[in-house]
C-alpha cells in the first residue's frame, strides 16, 4: 500500500457486470423457477432442477449468477452452488457468477464460505467483478474485519490498477478509524486523493472521506493537523462547510482551546454560514470551561433571536 459531508457520487460500475434489464423474459422465469426449486423444501430438488434445465437445454452454468442475484437465502445459494460443482458432466462457473456468489455471501456475513470461494476463483483463475469485490470490502469493514477488508482494498489495486469505489473506500476508512489504526487510515486516504488527482474527478474520496479524516484527528486531538488536511485539500484558508468547522470547533473547545474555537466560529459566520445548534453547543461549551460568561449570554441570546431550541446539552 503506498502512502501516498457529506456528498456522494455514483460509484463506477464493473467493467463485467451485466444489467437484469438485459435478461431475456424466458430467461427470468427459468431463474424464479430454479429459485422456487431450491428454496422449497422438496427431497427430490436435484432431479428438479436437472428435469428443469434439460427442458430449456440450459446448462447451470448459464444461469447460475441470475441465480445468485435474485436468491436472497444464502443456504440455498451454497446449495445451488456444491450442486452445481458436483455435477458428473462439469460445469465451470466464470467470474460474473463467481461474483454473484460472493455479494449472496457478502450479504449474509458468510466469511469462510467468501474465502472459500475466493480461493477456488484463484485456482480456476478466474477474477471477482470490481463491484462484488466492493461489496465485500464494505461488510468486511462494517463487520470490523479491518485486516480482510485491507487484504480486498490492496487486491482491488493490483489486479485492476484502481482504487474500490469511494463507498467501500469510506467504509474502510470508518473501520481503521475504529479501530485505532490512524496511520494506515491516512495512507489509504492520500492513497484516494492521489487517484483523484490522477484522474480529474472524485471517484476515490470526496468530503465525507475528509470528514473522516477530520473527526478522528480531533477526536486524538490533533486539531491543527485536522485543519491541515482540509486546507491541502481545498486550498490556504477554504473550509468548505460549515460540517467541518463544528468539527474543528469542539476540536478546539475539547482540548481547552476556546479562543481558537471562538476565532473560527467568527470566521464562519463572516464567510456567510449560519451556526447551528452544534455550532454554538461547542463554543458555549469551551467558553463556560474559561469562565467566559459574558460572551456565553451574548450568544444565548443569538440563539434566542433566531429561533434556535437551547438544549441541555449547551447549558
Amino acid at each position: 500500500m503506498s502512502k501516498s459531508l457529506l456528498s456522494r457520487i455514483t460509484p463506477r460500475h464493473s467493467r463485467n457486470s451485466k444489467s437484469p434489464s438485459n435478461i431475456p423474459t424466458h430467461i427470468k422465469k427459468i431463474v424464479n423457477q430454479i429459485c422456487d426449486i431450491l428454496t422449497t423444501r422438496n427431497t427430490h430438488w436435484e432431479e428438479a432442477l436437472e428435469t428443469r434445465l434439460s427442458e430449456e437445454d440450459i446448462v447451470p452454468s448459464d444461469v447460475a449468477h441470475q441465480v445468485f442475484d435474485k436468491i436472497r437465502d444464502v443456504e440455498s445459494g451454497l446449495k445451488f452452488f456444491d450442486w452445481i460443482l458436483h455435477r458428473p458432466y462439469g460445469c465451470p462457473l466464470n467470474g460474473i457468477a463467481y461474483s454473484s456468489l460472493l455479494k449472496l455471501l457478502a450479504k449474509s456475513k458468510a466469511f469462510r464460505e467468501i474465502d472459500s470461494v475466493f480461493i477456488r476463483m484463484k485456482t480456476e483463475k478466474e477474477l471477482p467483478t470490481l463491484d462484488a469485490l466492493n461489496y465485500i470490502i464494505r461488510v468486511y469493514s462494517e463487520c470490523g474485519l479491518i485486516d480482510k477488508a485491507l487484504e480486498f482494498y490492496t487486491y482491488v489495486i493490483e489486479t485492476y490498477n484502481c482504487l474500490p469505489n469511494v463507498f467501500s473506500c469510506n467504509s474502510l476508512l470508518s473501520g481503521l478509524v475504529k479501530s485505532g489504526r490512524l496511520e494506515t487510515a491516512h495512507q489509504v486516504y492520500d492513497e484516494m486523493l492521489q487517484r483523484n488527482d490522477e484522474t480529474g474527478i472524485s471517484c476515490c474520496a470526496d468530503n465525507f472521506s475528509t470528514s473522516i479524516m477530520v473527526n478522528a484527528l480531533c477526536k486524538k486531538g490533533k486539531v491543527e493537523e485536522a485543519k491541515k488536511l482540509i486546507l491541502d485539500r481545498w486550498g490556504q484558508g477554504c473550509i468548505p462547510n460549515v460540517v467541518f468547522y463544528n468539527t474543528l470547533i469542539d476540536g478546539y473547545c475539547k482540548k481547552g482551546d476556546a479562543k481558537k474555537a471562538f476565532l473560527l466560529f467568527k470566521e464562519l459566520k463572516l464567510k456567510g454560514f449560519l451556526p447551528s445548534v452544534q455550532t454554538y453547543g461547542a463554543v458555549i461549551n469551551g467558553l463556560c470551561k474559561e469562565g467566559n460568561f459574558s460572551i456565553v449570554e451574548r450568544l444565548i441570546n443569538e440563539m434566542k433571536s433566531r429561533g434556535l431550541v437551547i438544549n441541555v446539552q449547551i447549558l
